[in-house]
C-alpha cells in the first residue's frame, strides 16, 4: 500500500494489478454505461482499495492553478450548535480574503463526506467548526476514526472545539486539537451545587453528563432526567425543544425536585420562556445553566449563565498556522469561558471556588 500523501490512479492500478484507465473507469462509474468488459467484482475491488488509502479524485485542480495555492476548508457542523461558530467563520472568511486565499465553506452532517469533498477540491488545510471526539466506546466514534484515518493523509485538520476529558479518549487522528475539558466542567459544576444543598439535577442527554451518571457519580437520592436530542430529527426549532424540556420538568417536579437544569443556550432560551409562562421563578425555584456562551443569552427573559469554549481565539490560532505566520500547538487544552448572569444565584464564594477549580476565563458578571 502506498504510504506517501498523494495517492494517484497509477498507485491504485499497480496495487490492484490493473491498468490506470480501468481504475479511472471504475471510480467514475462509467463502466456501468456499457462498452466496457469490467465485472462488478473488479470494480468493487478497485473502489475498496481506493477507499482504504483515502483516494479522492482531485476536482479542484483548476482552482489551484488560478490562485497558486489550494483553498482553505471551513467545515460547519449542522447537527447542532452552529450559531456559536458563525462569528468565527465570518472572521476566518475576512482574513482569508485579505490574504488572497480561497475559502471553501461546507455545511455538514457527515464529517467523512465533507472531508472527501475538500480532498476532491485539492484542500490541504481545513478547520472543523463543530465538536469532535475520539472515544471508541461512543456510538459512531470508532467508525468515524476508521474512515477518517486514510482520508486525512496529506491534509491538516484543526478541531477548534475538541471534546477533551471523555473516558477512554484516544488521540488516533492526525489533527490539531483545541478545546476545553467538558467532563471536568460538569463535575465541578455539580459539585458546587451539591455543596450548597442543591442536588436535584436535570440535563440534556450529553455525554459528559451521561459519563458521570454511568460512573455512579450521582447518589440514590439525586435524580437526573436526560432529554434525548436526536441529531437525525427534523425538529431544529431549538425553542420548541426547550419547551419540551420545560414540560418534562413540570411533569416530574412534584416527585423529583430539580434545582438545576443544564442545556445548550438556544434550548435554554425556549426552556426559560416556557418556565416563566408557567409561573416558575428563575433562579428562585430552579436555576438554569447554558452551554455555548452565546452573546444573545444576555437578552433572554432571564439572562442566561453560560459556559463555552473560546472558539474565535482557537480559529485565529489555526489561521495563523495555515497562513504560515505562527505555528500552532498540536494540542491545546484551555479553561472554559463563562458569563455569570441572572439565571443562577450561586454565593460569591462558591463562584470563586468554581472558577479556581476550572481556572475560568470570566467574560461577564451581572
Amino acid at each position: 500500500m502506498p504510504k506517501h500523501n498523494n495517492i494517484t490512479l497509477k498507485d491504485i492500478a499497480q496495487a490492484v494489478g490493473v491498468s490506470r484507465t480501468l481504475v479511472s473507469v471504475c471510480l467514475s462509474g462509467r463502466y456501468k454505461a456499457g462498452g466496457y468488459r469490467i465485472s462488478e467484482a473488479t470494480a468493487q475491488k478497485v473502489r475498496d482499495y481506493a477507499a482504504s488509502v483515502g483516494y479522492v479524485a482531485n476536482t479542484g485542480a483548476s482552482l489551484l492553478r488560478r490562485s497558486g495555492q489550494p483553498p482553505v476548508g471551513l467545515l460547519l457542523s449542522q447537527n447542532y450548535g452552529e450559531a456559536k461558530h458563525i462569528g468565527a467563520i465570518n472572521t476566518a472568511l475576512n482574513i482569508l480574503e485579505q490574504e488572497n486565499r480561497e475559502a471553501l465553506l461546507i455545511g455538514f452532517r457527515s464529517l467523512v463526506t465533507a472531508i472527501k469533498r475538500l480532498k476532491g477540491a485539492g484542500v490541504r488545510d481545513f478547520i472543523i467548526f463543530g465538536t469532535l471526539s475520539e472515544v471508541p466506546s461512543l456510538p459512531g466514534d470508532q467508525k468515524l476514526i476508521k474512515e477518517l484515518k486514510p482520508l486525512l493523509q496529506g491534509m491538516r485538520g484543526f478541531a477548534i472545539d475538541y471534546n477533551f476529558g471523555l473516558p477512554g479518549e484516544q488521540h488516533e487522528l492526525d489533527i490539531y486539537r483545541f478545546g476545553i475539558n467538558r467532563s471536568l466542567l460538569m463535575k465541578e459544576l455539580f459539585d458546587t451545587y451539591r455543596r450548597i444543598g442543591k442536588d436535584g439535577f436535570m440535563s440534556m442527554d450529553w455525554y459528559p453528563v451521561n459519563h458521570l451518571l454511568e460512573a455512579g457519580y450521582f447518589s440514590s437520592r439525586e435524580f437526573i432526567q436526560p432529554y434525548n436530542l436526536d441529531s437525525k430529527s427534523s425538529d431544529t426549532d431549538w425553542r420548541n425543544i426547550g419547551k419540551k424540556l420545560a414540560e418534562r420538568f413540570l411533569a416530574m417536579r412534584s416527585q423529583h425536585p430539580v434545582k438545576l437544569i443544564f442545556a445548550g443556550d438556544f434550548i435554554a432560551g425556549g426552556l426559560i420562556a416556557e418556565l416563566r409562562k408557567n409561573k416558575v421563578r428563575i433562579p428562585e425555584d430552579v436555576e438554569v445553566v447554558g452551554f455555548d456562551n452565546l452573546p444573545h443569552g444576555e437578552w433572554f427573559q432571564v439572562p442566561l449563565t453560560s459556559f463555552g469554549s473560546p472558539i474565535l481565539e482557537h480559529t485565529l490560532l489555526a489561521l495563523d498556522d495555515i497562513l504560515e505566520k505562527n505555528p500552532a500547538p498540536r494540542t491545546l487544552l484551555v479553561p472554559p469561558q463563562i458569563s455569570w448572569r441572572s439565571s443562577t444565584q450561586l454565593p460569591p464564594e462558591e463562584i470563586l471556588r468554581l472558577e479556581k477549580a476550572l481556572n475560568v476565563i470570566n467574560h461577564k458578571d451581572i
